[in-house]
């Protein structure tokens, strides 16, 4: 199978980026959800709090085959500079492939922020490595200027 698409996207700047990439290619599209969708102020105000402790929010079930495909591109907002709650929940929660056998699958990073800056990737890279799973790369998108 080939590479899979998987974003979380609170305002829908990061969806239209995840839509364009997967039309682009080709690629199979899955969504990260919150449980219970909070209020721009809570969630940014608790949300940043949470990402910069690397805390998870609760999210849907997330559906799809992405746990087939041979590269995963995990496309997510930054977050007081780090990963938010709802994407730390996912990568706390995808399956684990640490069992020895094959070749990690690899994942291909794509954090957007008004900055292009972002702190998560050390992090990110050991969490993904601990899962079975290797960081192929990190990008800092710009979003300066975009709408949903």
């Amino acid at each position: 199978m080939a590479a899979h698409v998987v974003y979380y996207s609170y305002s829908g700047i990061t969806r239209r980026l995840a839509l364009e990439e997967a039309e682009s290619g080709g690629l199979k599209l899955t969504e990260v959800k919150d449980a219970r969708r909070v209020g721009k102020l809570k969630a940014y105000l608790r949300g940043c709090f949470a990402a910069i402790r690397g805390g998870a929010w609760k999210i849907c079930e997330v559906g799809g085959d992405y746990q087939k495909a041979d590269r995963i591109i995990l496309m997510f907002p930054i977050w007081a500079g780090n990963m938010p709650p709802a994407v730390n929940a996912f990568l706390k929660g995808i399956p684990d492939r640490a069992d020895g056998q094959g070749e990690p699958t690899p994942v291909l990073v794509k954090a957007v922020s008004t900055s292009g800056k972002s702190a998560c990737r050390e992090r990110l890279a050991a969490l993904l490595e601990r899962k079975g799973y290797a960081l192929e790369g990190f990008e800092d998108v710009m979003s300066k200027g975009m709408k949903a």
